[in-house]
């Protein structure tokens, strides 16, 4: 016969205590590029780690085909819709989008869900050279790199 194991609660550290007169601007602001058609579920759980991480201030820049999907999962981050290309994968005409959207955030996060192709890597490849902000590659993020 099964028995359920027990659960036992996770000895996690907890977010610092943010003072009452604190806002959200004053928690980080970050910037995740992510997403394309048929997955836009990576595009959401990355907005939501960051929220739960701690982020004061969320943006998801995603294709356009997607953005709808990604901004009714979660009201609490902000959503930018980028140009895509006819599969619904990030199109290098977001490229400047994207360098004005970095400007207004401290870190961007690349990569979840984005797909693989060529648009995706020359995309990539062209912001890695362009942004000055610090940088996170994350999953379809590293696979732009590969053979690079």
């Amino acid at each position: 016969m099964n028995h359920p194991r027990e659960i036992l609660p996770l000895d996690l550290p907890g977010l610092p205590r943010r003072a009452p007169d604190s806002h959200k601007g004053d928690y980080g602001r970050i910037l995740i590029v992510a997403g394309s058609r048929g997955m836009s579920g990576a595009a959401c759980l990355a907005g939501v780690g960051a929220l739960r991480g701690g982020a004061g201030l969320v943006r998801l820049a995603v294709p356009q085909g997607i953005c709808t999907a990604v901004a009714a999962h979660e009201p609490s981050y902000l959503t930018c819709a980028l140009p895509e290309d006819h599969q619904g994968l990030l199109s290098s005409a977001a490229i400047p989008d994207v360098l004005e959207l970095a400007r207004a955030n401290d870190v961007v996060a690349i990569g979840p869900g984005l797909g693989q192709g060529d648009g995706v890597s020359l995309t990539i490849t062209s912001l890695l050279a362009s942004l000055r902000k610090p940088t996170v590659l994350d999953a379809d993020g590293i696979n732009a790199l590969r053979g690079r």
